[in-house]
């Protein structure tokens, strides 16, 4: 009975101090700096400011130069929702376009700085592996209607493509090639270096003709000794140094590509195997993040994924980021063990 009592008072900390870490990184602040090669013509940082402070007028002169008129874009339907904006279809120059539009209930100014960060990230990066930026759009005296139009991907996200078909018939050729593109995407992102900080299913978006490219530029930043500490991303793709508050590198990222592959083996997202076992449902994240800390739960791959590519999913989820290959090693790896 002591022994009992022991291990229940045991589990009730360590859910306390799991709750206290989730609470803590949710109150951190996710955008500590800009990125030096996008200061702002004003040396006011929005981004330090109160969450519940209404957003002010904000300086979008430095967006300036990538302007487009919203009398030329318009919008037909809802393609989907994120942490605080719609994305929306619609057409620019007889073209299809995404149209990324803030919540319309008043943004404060932490988002309406994050979200022009995102567009100033995403208007610098050129690569038929990152999806293209086409323009932004704001009204003078609205600012909260800041919109990124960026080029359309007729598939959807890789989340939605992978929920459509059973493991078995999807071919892991067909695969290959988008994890391919993952890796060279991400790759493009570390040689700056960025770290993506929210690589998952969700923000890979998949094309008829154009194949496969990374999205969602809302956590990105560029890897400085000073910066790297906020977590951002979904807790079942992070690494454990991200979880623990702990200074992280790109290293990051290559761990986030390593849970990418077990979705590509399962359908399904990290971890959802996984049941209580006293009612059989799946586990919270709360109980996830702590297996994940205390490394009480394996992460592991099927025996239909190809094994040379298990092995380099093992590599990537290493607890130890030093032990993690870099995203250029991944890329060669894939190339030596693919067939285009």
């Amino acid at each position: 009975m002591v022994m009992a009592i022991s291990i229940s008072v045991a589990c009730v900390v360590l859910a306390a101090w799991i709750g206290f870490l989730l609470y803590r990184r949710r109150q951190q602040t996710v955008y500590e700096h800009h990125l030096e090669n996008f200061e702002r013509a004003s040396n006011v940082s929005y981004a330090h400011m109160m969450d519940t402070t209404p957003a002010p007028p904000l300086n979008l002169s430095y967006l300036e130069v990538y302007r487009i008129d919203a009398q030329y874009i318009t919008l037909t339907s809802i393609l989907g929702s994120g942490g605080y904006a719609d994305v929306y279809l619609g057409s620019f120059g007889g073209q299809d376009v995404a149209v990324k539009t803030m919540f319309q209930n008043h943004p404060t100014r932490r988002e309406l700085a994050a979200f022009a960060d995102e567009i100033q990230i995403l208007a610098m990066l050129h690569s038929p592996f990152v999806v293209e930026f086409v323009g932004a759009s704001w009204d003078d005296g609205a600012v909260e209607g800041l919109q990124c139009v960026m080029e359309y991907m007729d598939r959807g996200d890789l989340k939605e493509v992978l929920s459509m078909y059973e493991p078995a018939l999807f071919p892991w050729t067909e695969k290959l090639h988008c994890i391919q593109s993952i890796a060279e995407g991400l790759a493009y992102l570390h040689a700056f270096p960025i770290i993506h900080r929210d690589l998952k299913s969700r923000n890979v978006l998949l094309d008829s003709a154009k194949g496969t490219k990374l999205t969602d530029f809302g956590g990105s930043r560029e890897e400085t000794t000073s910066t790297m500490t906020a977590g951002v991303g979904t807790y079942r793709w992070m690494a454990p140094e991200v979880l623990l508050s702990h200074r992280y590198t790109t290293a990051a990222d290559v761990y986030s590509f390593g849970m990418l592959l077990t979705e590509f083996d399962t359908h399904d997202i990290p971890f959802v195997h996984l049941k209580a076992k006293d009612s059989g449902k799946p586990l919270p994240d709360v109980t996830i993040v702590g297996m994940l800390i205390t490394n009480a739960v394996e992460i592991s791959f099927s025996t239909a994924m190809p094994q040379w590519l298990a092995a380099l999913g093992r590599r990537c989820v290493s607890r130890d980021p030093l032990h993690r290959p870099t995203t250029a090693e991944i890329t060669d790896r894939l190339r030596a063990n693919m067939q285009f």
